[in-house]
């Protein structure tokens, strides 16, 4: 809680993903991916509830032994690979209001982003409620991937989305950012009314870049094997 605000942490982690199998099982020091935002939850100063949410109670054992709570089986209408991760929040602030637990906020974490800490769950917390904001996101930079230098191909040739622009250097356009996947922040009433995360009033927070990795496949895992090498004492903190 801070500052009279419930806060609840939801963990989605299906068991039928394709680009890896098993992916939320996969290991980085030795711990499955599922371990990390657990812990990060975990370790808040402010999260009230952690409610890890699967379809698999293989999924759910691990959790439990990490320190979340996992009441329920996800039903499979909620567990394909194209179910939302709104659905899946949904679900489980609808059953926790059928047992008389309400909350005013939700955070998102997934275990596709292993290196989000604890540290950056409480400053998003400060900064969404001190601001008085309906939401917060993590941002990464992506003007290196602005419209003006993206190419489309014909055949063996590539062509410019946009002609007349491919000149201008990085420095020249106006900053534009992509969400990063590490950190997920709303007003649960406001993420109702929005169908989300994003609203009239969402602010963006800059995670150092190497924490920006999201895990879809096998080149993800790898890399973030090492960086976990590199970072380690960062990411135990």
């Amino acid at each position: 809680m801070y500052k009279k605000k419930k806060i609840l942490c939801v963990i989605p982690a299906r068991s039928g993903s394709k680009g890896i199998l098993n992916k939320n099982l996969q290991l980085i020091n030795k711990k499955p991916l599922l371990f990390y935002p657990i812990r990060a939850a975990k370790n808040s100063r402010y999260i009230d509830k952690i409610i890890f949410s699967s379809d698999s109670k293989n999924y759910q054992k691990l959790a439990l032994s990490y320190g979340a709570d996992s009441p329920f089986v996800r039903s499979k209408k909620l567990s394909k690979n194209k179910t939302k991760s709104y659905d899946v929040i949904i679900d489980t602030i609808d059953f926790l209001k059928k047992k008389k637990l309400k909350f005013d906020i939700v955070i998102l974490l997934e275990p596709t982003s292993p290196f989000t800490s604890s540290k950056d769950i409480d400053y998003s917390i400060r900064k969404l409620i001190n601001l008085n904001c309906n939401s917060l996101l993590s941002i990464i930079d992506a003007s290196k991937f602005n419209i003006f230098f993206q190419f489309k191909k014909f055949g063996k040739l590539i062509k410019p989305l946009v002609k007349g622009k491919n000149h201008l250097r990085r420095q020249d356009i106006q900053k534009t950012y992509v969400l990063d996947g590490s950190i997920y922040i709303s007003k649960i009433d406001d993420f109702i009314k929005n169908k989300g995360f994003v609203s009239k009033k969402t602010i963006g927070i800059e995670l150092p870049k190497w924490k920006s990795i999201e895990i879809d496949d096998n080149n993800d895992l790898m890399i973030s094997r090492m960086i976990y090498k590199i970072k380690e004492n960062e990411i135990q903190k």
